[in-house]
């Protein structure tokens, strides 16, 4: 169910995007936020909160990119996932994502994905978000199947600091699909080349292990 989150959860879940940030960045994945073209009128997505909206010029948000990943940590590798956590200046560790990589068929960094459990008592288990490049086609949302299953198609949300985002809830069922699975695929389409789409393969080997040490690192155990 690609509508779960309230827009409450999902303004939390801007929030904290920040933290998969810096991976695309490293690998030379961004561009100025402001050249993705905006989400089609008829559906317009939910609003960014104010704290994660741009509030200086291009170069002092990209100082503050730079200050927030200086504040990542990898603590932990989980097959071909890693669990990424805020750190404060006092060392200590802050909300963890259970986050991947994904590269086109060319080896370029291409999105990310992150993953973490909610709280119980919500209608989502957990919360998801995809960052893309902002060459990306943003009208058609991107779409996610499990070993060749039924797609789900998912909107974007919002452009923030060189990435364009989707962010969505899974149901307990869906991560379970996850935990079952070999690999996911994750396709977008180019704002370039509207007429072609590429697909990205998430693989799902070590999933299990990291969703569980993530939400035991979160204090959200499921």
């Amino acid at each position: 169910m690609k509508d779960l989150l309230k827009t409450a959860s999902l303004a939390a879940l801007a929030a904290t995007f920040a933290l998969s940030a810096p991976a695309l960045a490293q690998e030379g994945g961004a561009a100025p936020a402001e050249t993705a073209q905006p989400a089609p009128a008829e559906t317009p997505a939910p609003a960014a909160p104010a704290e994660a909206a741009p509030a200086a010029p291009q170069a002092q948000g990209q100082q503050a990119q730079g200050q927030q990943e200086a504040r990542t940590v990898v603590a932990g590798t989980y097959g071909d996932w890693q669990m990424v956590c805020a750190q404060d200046d006092q060392g200590q560790q802050g909300p963890c994502r259970l986050a991947q990589l994904l590269k086109d068929e060319n080896g370029n960094a291409t999105a990310e994905i992150m993953i973490y459990g909610l709280p119980a008592g919500q209608e989502a288990a957990a919360g998801v978000s995809v960052a893309t490049p902002p060459e990306t086609l943003l009208q058609v949302p991107l779409s996610l199947s499990v070993d060749g299953g039924k797609a789900r198609t998912y909107p974007y949300h919002h452009c923030l600091g060189g990435n364009c985002v989707s962010l969505f809830g899974f149901t307990e069922a869906e991560v379970n699909e996850f935990k079952r699975g070999a690999k996911a695929t994750i396709t977008i389409v180019p704002l370039a080349a509207p007429d072609q789409t590429v697909p990205l393969t998430v693989s799902l080997s070590g999933f299990t292990a990291g969703y569980e040490a993530v939400n035991q690192a979160n204090g959200t155990p499921h």
